[in-house]
């Protein structure tokens, strides 16, 4: 209710103006409450001359709800039919403009709704003698105006940002210190200028279009980034935020800006890109980078016709080199052949790192029998220069090289992608340091005989049960207790032998056997927690998920299927896809990873910062671990940048109350390293080798290391 407050003075008699409202009403009925009061109420001041004609009013009060902009003659009106009787305006506003406005058509006083106190104490003063005064209210908003232009001015000055006002034209009125520091000009030199002279010539016409906008009224403002000219006629990146100002008419005044330098933004940016498309140990392009030229390519091939090769190489017995001289010299072999290929190779060539030991090379251009004959020197330059000397050890590495020519068949870049990985598996089989060709006709025959043998090899090992897993102990760096682990796939040939996963999963993903598979693992990872649960021992099993399972439903109610089954706490199940994967199949993971958070089960983002270009999907896709890849792992104490990128996702990840997995801890020097800086779990050969599971074997040690 409103507080009209008390007032001193007792029968009033009160001519109310003002039409039917909840103010209008409360001020009646308090006035009319006074001992001796007479308040008299009507809606219109066309009524006004017959009500006071009727009786004697001490005072009339005026409600006026539309803007006071055009109610000079209104009130001018009301002031004249009242017979020098003080008249007290009630508005919803009282401005400077809208004061002088009511005291130059006779309004002995004002008031605001707003302020129910302020309507009694007009009331007030015009009914004991006293009126507003035209030049002292005049003065004081002059006061006003000058400390609101004061505070503007210096506001405008001392503003982080460069700020200018201009005339519609463009020429410059007024300007700060800031936008003379981004111009580099002085602000005498400014004032001389036109916005257009200090403009990009390649902004221009954007300029020109925007402004035109602004004047023609389809737009008040407008913000966005550009380039304008420094005084030595350096280019500089800022953000406009325009915005024109009109009069009281509607013409067209002054255009207010204020700019931003954001050079330094534009600048990472720019590293950014580069980094999602890039690989930070070569400078090549990485395999999201490649993806995309191949698309581009794919899509000349089916308009223009087919030419170029794609060729796919990949070194043999790295791993040896990793395993017996150390990352350190793994990476420094690697960056060796990635030099070796930028050599080679021509500008118009494109050469990417697929990850690991892999890379891409794209012809464009080429035949058959050029793409052969750039391979065969590729892999003799590998025999030849790709070694590595570590304390007195020199080791060398030879390269399997697989080649597919572009035809209108192939309709994406991962249909030519498999067809060269699988032409350099051909040439791997066949003895390595060589050249396989995929030509997609008699020629593949023997190859395909080939394929067809690991697809029975791998429904045989699936239906007598000849896969296995390897469980390899994640540490938790803060406690220094190892309760999760992350589980491996491999398979057993008939003589007992285990075969890594590099050897068949591809073929298992080519001919969609990649869905069984992953529904086996899903099935073994949850016996293997409810084996552990009955016992008493609780922890967490990572199951890694194919990107071609993210659309697969069956596997979905396999987890639901199983998890109801062996009602075990659905949060000991971490599923996890590669970075690369759900950057190339958002929707489907962040439907993938939604469900599953539906079942309760818990989502991990893998080989996390290998392509940079995934910070953008963090907001998309709802996980609860960020895997850091090994590349920023491995020399991250010797390496600042590394640490960078170490240090931005631990921050993003505690941030969002995610946690952090780093991979690739290879010894303790590291580990103290990443425990020092937040990283909350570790994975790799220092905490432990991938292990065989075995019966009565605990899946978790839960003793401390420390």
């Amino acid at each position: 209710m409103a507080n009209w407050g008390r007032p001193q003075l007792q029968g009033w008699r009160v001519l109310l103006v003002a039409p039917i409202s909840a103010c209008a009403n409360a001020l009646t009925r308090h006035l009319m409450a006074l001992p001796g009061s007479v308040v008299h109420r009507i809606d219109s001041a066309a009524s006004l001359p017959k009500a006071l004609l009727d009786a004697s009013w001490d005072v009339v009060v005026f409600e006026h709800h539309a803007g006071l902009r055009d109610a000079e003659a209104l009130l001018r009106s009301v002031v004249e039919s009242s017979d020098e009787r003080p008249v007290v305006v009630i508005a919803d506003e009282i401005g400077g403009a809208n004061v002088a406005a009511i005291l130059r058509a006779g309004a002995a006083d004002f008031a605001v709704r707003s302020d129910p106190s302020s309507v009694v104490t007009a009331l007030e003063r015009c009914l004991g003698g006293a009126r507003r005064s035209h030049r002292t209210v005049i003065e004081a908003l002059e006061r006003d105006v000058h400390t609101a232009r004061q505070r503007f001015r210096v506001a405008f000055e001392d503003a982080p940002v460069g700020m200018s006002v201009a005339t519609p034209g463009g020429r410059f009125i007024q300007v700060n210190n800031s936008l003379c520091e981004i111009t580099g000009y002085t602000r005498e030199e400014l004032l001389s200028l036109n916005i257009a002279t200090i403009t990009h010539p390649e902004e221009l016409d954007e300029r020109t279009r925007l402004l035109a906008e602004l004047l023609g009224g389809e737009r008040d403002r407008y913000i966005r980034d550009g380039r304008l000219l420094r005084a030595n006629g350096d280019a500089v990146w800022v953000s406009h935020h325009v915005r024109l100002l009109r009069d009281a008419d509607g013409n067209a005044v002054q255009i207010i800006t204020h700019l931003v330098d954001i050079t330094e933004r534009r600048t990472l940016e720019r590293e950014l890109r580069h980094m999602a498309d890039h690989d930070p140990l070569t400078a090549l392009l990485n395999r999201r980078g490649l993806e995309a030229e191949l698309e581009r390519h794919v899509t000349h091939v089916n308009r223009y016709g087919a030419r170029g090769a794609l060729l796919v190489l990949d070194l043999d017995h790295f791993k040896a080199v990793n395993d017996t001289l150390g990352h350190e010299a793994g990476d420094r072999l690697i960056v060796t052949v990635a030099n070796l290929l930028r050599t080679r190779l021509r500008s118009s060539d494109v050469v990417a790192r697929l990850g690991g030991d892999e890379f891409a090379i794209l012809l464009p251009d080429a035949n058959a029998e050029m793409a052969r004959h750039v391979a065969e020197e590729i892999v003799a330059d590998v025999q030849r220069s790709a070694a590595v000397d570590h304390r007195q050890t020199r080791r060398s590495v030879t390269a399997s090289v697989g080649v597919t020519m572009f035809t209108q068949e192939q309709i994406n870049a991962e249909s030519v992608l498999v067809d060269a990985d699988l032409a350099m598996y051909d040439a791997k089989e066949a003895g390595r340091d060589r050249v396989a060709m995929h030509t997609g006709g008699r020629d593949d025959q023997p190859r395909m005989r080939a394929r067809l043998e690991w697809i029975a090899r791998i429904r045989h090992a699936l239906d007598q049960g000849q896969f296995t897993l390897h469980a390899q102990p994640i540490l938790e760096l803060h406690s220094g207790l190892t309760n999760q682990c992350e589980l491996l796939l491999r398979m057993v040939d008939e003589s007992g032998d285990t075969i890594p996963p590099g050897a068949f999963l591809y073929i298992a993903e080519r001919y969609d056997l990649i869905h069984e598979l992953d529904e086996w693992v899903a099935t073994r990872a949850i016996e293997l927690v409810e084996h552990e649960q009955a016992a008493g021992r609780h922890g967490s099993v990572e199951i890694n998920v194919s990107a071609k399972s993210l659309a697969n439903a069956g596997l979905l109610e396999v987890v639901r299927t199983e998890l109801i089954r062996s009602q075990i706490d659905p949060s000991r199940l971490i599923f996890e896809v590669t970075e690369t994967a759900a950057i190339s199949h958002m929707a489907l993971a962040r439907d993938f990873a939604e469900r599953l958070k539906a079942l309760g089960c818990r989502f991990a983002l893998d080989d996390f910062g290998a392509g940079f270009g995934g910070f953008f999907y963090l907001k998309h896709i709802p996980f609860d671990y960020l895997k850091i890849d090994r590349e920023f792992v491995t020399d991250c104490r010797h390496n600042r940048t590394d640490q960078l990128v170490i240090e931005a996702l631990v921050s993003i990840a505690h941030g969002l109350n995610k946690q952090t997995i780093a991979e690739g801890v290879e010894d303790r020097e590291t580990e103290l390293f990443l425990r020092r800086n937040g990283v909350d779990l570790a994975q790799g050969y220092h905490i432990s080798r991938p292990l065989p599971i075995s019966e009565g074997v605990p899946l978790w040690s839960a003793s401390a290391r420390y």
